[in-house]
């Protein structure tokens, strides 16, 4: 599709279905994708140590497997069932998305601390108005049906970067991460959680978009004549509109664009 619309190169970010979209998209289409920016991920288990932090967040991520996935086996295995209740009742689908909202955002009992009235009620809408809690709670059915419900099997090796929120219902190690996926990026934060486009869009929205240009950057260095830390761009490898080039300042440690010809060295750091 990328493609399709004139696209060689870009970045796919995502949280929730969007990680599973992202990873995927990793695995399938690594000449394309300059690289994923999650903010959740899964890892491949490891015997590396790990912090006390990464252990109370592993201990969390277990106790949400034992009491938190009900949701997951009925929408697995019974999806029409439960989408009868959720398109007949505006109560029931309120309780079953508003718990989740409740579960999963970081606040202190209220949730409207996390995420605003309106954002709740927007997203009720658009499931109530359109009928689509039973498709959508399908995808749980037909992931699971094919085995491949929130797994892949092969490490994703174009660059990928994790904003890890406290309140994440997956936070696994950092070791794990890094053993499933090219980490190039991976900032903590001490807000936030598995609605982080909702509860802290400043955060997620600044943690984003350095990466993507540092991804570009060592993406490219696949395919075009390198040396250990310059990348020599070429015409026919960056968008025909590009009036100019990004040079990476080693003091300001930012990405700076200069107006002038496409062809130039770009300096990507000590790598």
């Amino acid at each position: 599709l990328m493609e399709r619309l004139g696209y060689r190169r870009y970045v796919a970010q995502g949280g929730d279905w969007g990680s599973f979209v992202s990873t995927w998209l990793g695995l399938v289409d690594p000449e394309h994708l300059a690289g994923i920016h999650l903010n959740m991920a899964v890892g491949f288990p490891t015997d590396a140590p790990m912090s006390d932090e990464e252990a109370e967040d592993l201990a969390a991520m277990g106790e949400f497997l034992n009491t938190g996935c009900a949701y997951q086996e009925i929408q697995g295995k019974n999806p029409q069932t439960l989408a009868y209740g959720l398109v007949d009742s505006p109560a029931g689908l309120a309780g079953w998305i508003l718990e989740k909202f409740w579960a999963w955002c970081d606040h202190d009992g209220d949730v409207f601390e996390a995420v605003s009235r309106q954002a709740v009620l927007d997203n009720l809408t658009t499931y109530w108005v359109t009928g689509t809690a039973g498709s959508a709670a399908r995808i749980y059915y037909e992931t699971m049906a094919t085995k491949r419900f929130g797994i892949h099997e092969a490490r994703v090796e174009v660059p990928t970067a994790l904003a890890q929120f406290p309140a994440e219902i997956t936070r696994p190690p950092r070791s794990w991460v890094e053993a499933a996926y090219n980490l190039v990026q991976y900032n903590r934060y001490d807000r936030g959680g598995h609605f982080a486009a909702l509860e802290q869009p400043d955060l997620l929205i600044e943690d984003v978009p350095g990466v993507g240009k540092t991804m570009l950057a060592r993406s490219l260095a696949r395919s075009i004549d390198c040396t250990v830390n310059r990348i020599q761009f070429t015409p026919d490898l960056l968008p025909s509109d590009i009036t100019g080039v990004s040079v990476f300042d080693q003091v300001t440690r930012e990405f700076q664009f200069k107006p002038g010809p496409v062809f130039a060295n770009i300096v990507i750091g000590d790598e």
